[in-house]
């Protein structure tokens, strides 16, 4: 009997793929629009230094990769800041670069340096890269394939040819970042958020000599400078708010109100369901006006407003605690 009263009370739900906005996991204040990437690697695109394959992998050579990777990183920055809906990117700056590889974090920057640089370029705010320390790591192994026997060759009868084994060796190459990122406000030059952030990339090759297989690695420098840039989108990505595409439930039926809700939502006007939604959840009926709610839930949640989605879920669970509305609670609940 519950099965079957389940069934029913699922069939008056329909699915839909909807994007659903990811609040940003730094807060920053909606004043802050202008923004200037601080490169403090480098004085310079003339300090950029030239570095061989060989002298990566040979351990050699870290202190100039840095430099490099940065402009490359801050760069692919730029061009994402210029796509964003809510940021844009008025320059590239240095400001306080250290002219040399650093090891530690260098103390932020003097608040009043920030407020005149904010006031000089008209921006809003910094990004500062602080330090960017790569490392790299080069490693083999090998495994034994058997020879297969070749009929039409004349074989020697001496030789146990199925025993016979080819080595293969595989060259293992991990090119690893740590960036240092500080968040400097404009209005004041106080740091707004500061964030250390690890990335990696590993690359295999194979061949019959470890120097064969070494040279089909790609090249460390470029790696270093791919990684680095994931590593800024990355530090963009918690700045701005993202969506996340996934798969929702909602009320399909209910009364006439619904089912006019629900041919607007296939054509998504969902501000047009949103206005017939909000005047059910107000009614007589506690059923209609549960389903209302839970409907109204999603929309909150696709607009990244999920304290809003849970207090919406919590009244349509009061109003008519069914299943459906008690896994949507759960799920919100854990966002």
């Amino acid at each position: 009997m519950f099965i079957s009263l389940l069934l029913a009370s699922s069939c008056k739900m329909a699915s839909i793929v909807v994007d659903v906005r990811q609040p940003a996991m730094w807060f920053l204040p909606d004043s802050i629009i202008e923004i200037s990437l601080n490169n403090r690697i480098q004085d310079s695109i003339q300090n950029t230094i030239s570095i061989t394959k060989d002298m990566i992998l040979k351990g050699k050579g870290l202190e100039g990769m840095p430099h490099k990777a940065s402009d490359i990183t801050l760069k692919s920055m730029k061009d994402e800041l210029a796509r964003s809906d809510r940021f844009s990117v008025a320059s590239i700056i240095f400001v306080n670069p250290g002219n040399q590889f650093q090891h530690q974090l260098p103390i932020p920057l003097d608040p009043q340096v920030v407020i005149d640089i904010c006031k000089y370029e008209k921006t809003d705010a910094i990004i500062s890269l602080e330090q960017l320390k790569p490392y790299t790591d080069i490693s083999f192994r090998s495994y034994d394939v058997k020879k297969e026997i070749d009929r039409n060759r004349v074989w020697s009868n001496n030789i146990v040819y199925e025993t016979r084994k080819t080595t293969y060796e595989i060259a293992r190459l991990v090119v690893g970042v740590e960036i240092d990122w500080r968040v400097y406000n404009g209005k004041d030059g106080k740091v707004l958020h500061e964030k250390t952030i690890y990335d990696s990339l590993a690359y295999e090759a194979q061949s019959l000599t470890r120097e064969d297989a070494q040279r089909k690695l790609p090249s460390a420098s470029q790696t270093l400078s791919k990684i680095s840039t994931i590593n800024g989108l990355k530090l963009l990505e918690n700045l701005s708010p993202s969506f996340l595409t996934v798969e929702r439930n909602y009320f399909r039926y209910g009364n006439q109100n619904f089912r006019e809700a629900y041919h607007l939502v296939l054509f998504r006007r969902w501000t047009d369901a949103e206005l017939i939604w909000e005047k059910d959840m107000t009614g007589r009926d506690p059923k209609i006006s549960s389903k209302a709610a839970y409907n109204l839930a999603l929309v909150a949640e696709m607009e990244g407003k999920l304290d809003r989605a849970r207090e919406l879920i919590e009244r349509a669970y009061d109003l008519n605690p069914t299943v459906e509305i008690s896994k949507y609670k759960t799920l919100l609940e854990t966002r």
